[in-house]
């Protein structure tokens, strides 16, 4: 299986922190393996993406938005107030600023 390559940024009290996920994968190789639930993520929750740039977003919050729009339902039609089409759903959308959300 192939994955496209991935790097995992932190800020520390020593500066920026990254791990290259490839060497990650390959130095703990052959550790020992431990179940854990989601909830023992901290990174879960914790702020990572910046929804341009007025609120800071989580793991939890990107999933749950993703959930909205799983669970759109496509028989309602609403009205782009920018170019007056209109767009078949009845999910939780803003179209304030011309963007879907």
């Amino acid at each position: 299986m192939s994955v496209r390559k991935q790097y995992h940024f932190r800020k520390s009290p020593h500066g920026l922190m990254a791990w290259d996920g490839d060497r990650f994968v390959e130095l703990t190789r052959d550790l020992p393996r431990q179940r854990i639930t989601l909830r023992d993520i901290r990174e879960i929750v914790e702020p990572y993406w910046s929804n341009e740039g007025t609120k800071s977003l989580s793991c939890r919050d990107v999933v749950e938005h993703g959930r909205l729009v799983l669970d759109c339902d496509f028989t309602y039609p609403i009205l782009n107030p920018i170019t007056s089409a209109f767009i078949a759903t009845t999910c939780p959308i803003d179209v304030s600023n011309g963007r879907l959300r």
